[in-house]
Parts: structure tokens; sequence; C-alpha cells
């Protein structure tokens, strides 16, 4: 059974093929539907996004991942990224692959995207306010 069947929210099991990336993130977050508006940007429909508050028990009690803490990528029916490895896979799909290369070839850079990430989560309302000064927020569609 492939993920669309398990996530249980009806309209995400009609878009998911078994090759269609799915990002999963906490919808109460003010900060990752921020950072969510501009993935669903920058990759169009390459991605289907769903908040976590969506899911079924089912689906979570399957796939036992950190949820709130880091956002999670799937591929089909696998498990590809989470945290910043998923934030640079995004990435990769709208273009910008050498992210996501530097993320798999070298530990280093892996180490300290995550720790860089870990930090981002834990002070998300800092991070918020400061990227939207930054980077507006994107036109809705």
């Amino acid at each position: 059974m492939d993920i669309a069947h398990r996530l249980g929210a009806v309209g995400y099991t009609a878009r998911m093929s078994g090759d269609n990336f799915q990002l999963i993130y906490d919808g109460d977050c003010g900060f990752c539907r921020y950072c969510v508006a501009h993935a669903r940007k920058m990759c169009g429909r390459l991605v289907c996004f769903t908040p976590l508050q969506e899911l079924s028990q089912d689906f979570l009690l399957a796939h036992p991942y950190d949820y709130v803490g880091a956002i999670q990528l799937f591929q089909g029916d696998s498990h590809i990224a989470s945290g910043a490895g998923a934030a640079f896979k995004l990435r990769s799909l709208a273009g910008a692959s050498h992210w996501w290369r530097w993320y798999t070839q070298y530990a280093w850079f892996a180490n300290a995207s995550e720790a860089i990430y870990r930090w981002v989560a834990r002070h998300r309302r800092f991070c918020y306010r400061v990227a939207k000064r930054l980077w507006p927020e994107p036109e809705a569609h």
C-alpha cells in the first residue's frame, strides 16, 4: 500500500502516485506554514504539502518520525529525508541541486546543516519574524 492510501486525508489521495513527493510539516507552526508557502511557489505541483494535523493515526503509527521537530519528505512509500535534508531535496526539485548534492556528499555539510536546522526549529518565533522582514510572504495563487 503506498503513502496515498494511508494518508487518510480527503483530497490528498487523488493527487498522489507512487513517484510523487509528499512533504509533511507542522501545520500549527506559523514559521512552518510560511516556509511551505515559499516552497509551494518554488516547487509547484512536484510536491504535495500536507500538514501533520491532517494525517491519519494509521499513517503516523506506520511512519513514526518526529513530525513536530522537523519536516519529513516522502517519495511514494519511501521516506527520503527530514529536516535540512528534506529542505535541500525540495530545493533540488526546483532546480538548485547543489545543496542536495553537498548534503549527500559531505558529512561535515550535512552535520552543520542539521545543527542549524535544529537551532532554527528551537527558535521558530524569532526566525519567523526575521524571515518575514527579509522575504515577504508569497502571494496566494
